[in-house]
């Protein structure tokens, strides 16, 4: 599955190789909101025993938008006919287009895009902080019309409203989303809502989910920056194991 933009920027990762990046990606990459998290490590005080331990988390957005890349393009081949044609179904029923070859692009287009902002929300010194500033999260954004939504939520972590917030009211990065060909930025709130169901429900989980890019990427990128190795597994078995499913209990 190409990606929807000829214009492409390609950066190369220790762990993927080239990641190829479109216009408005490389565009969002290059926001003051977004650049901060090249100073942001995803496991900030590691370094002190591991000195290699390095990883900040830009490096680990751009993974996680070639893992959902390579899942979507996975689980679209690898699925039925029928099942296909049903998901593509209703995403032209969520993104109001009319044929399928739009919606699987639409799909493929907010699925890299959240993944590609699914941390930008995160503190300095990550969740160190933010698990400091919960006990008073309630008192901070007790009137905030959103925190309550997410508050009330399963596993709720403040980064994640932080992340929505952002997405919702930062001028940059809405100039980026609400752009050309980028006109994706009422989806991409819909994936990350704690009410996120149907597609957006889909996206959701392949990128907080039970099994899902996020923890893919970090996991194998922690651990060799670290040397410890820990997080070793077959990658390709995992991304090649995807497929488009309907959960039995949701229907979705």
């Amino acid at each position: 599955m190409a990606t929807s933009m000829k214009k492409r920027t390609i950066i190369r990762d220790p762990v993927h190789g080239y990641i190829h990046l479109t216009e408005p990606e490389r565009n969002l990459i290059n926001t003051r909101i977004f650049l901060r998290l090249q100073n942001v490590r995803q496991s900030p005080t590691a370094y002190l025993t591991y000195p290699s331990h390095h990883v900040d988390r830009f490096m680990h957005s751009l993974g996680a938008l070639e893992l959902v890349h390579k899942m979507l393009s996975s689980a679209f081949e690898n699925s039925s006919q029928e099942i296909v044609q049903q998901f593509l179904q209703e995403a032209m029923s969520s993104f109001g287009v009319d044929n399928e070859a739009e919606a699987r692009q639409i799909v493929f287009d907010v699925g890299r895009l959240c993944a590609l902002l699914h941390d930008l929300g995160h503190l300095p010194y990550s969740h160190l902080t933010e698990g400091a500033l919960t006990p008073f999260a309630a008192d901070l954004y007790e009137r905030h019309p959103d925190f309550q939504l997410f508050a009330g939520s399963s596993g709720f972590q403040l980064h994640e409203f932080v992340t929505y917030e952002l997405i919702k009211e930062d001028a940059e990065l809405s100039a980026v989303l609400t752009d050309g060909n980028g006109k994706y930025k009422e989806q991409v709130l819909r994936v990350f809502s704690p009410q996120a169901d149907g597609i957006f429900g889909c996206l959701h989980q392949l990128i907080s989910g039970e099994i899902d890019a996020d923890r893919a990427d970090y996991l194998i990128r922690d651990g060799k920056t670290s040397g410890l190795g820990f997080g070793e597994y077959d990658l390709l078995r995992l991304v090649e194991s995807m497929v488009i499913y309907r959960d039995a209990k949701t229907s979705e």
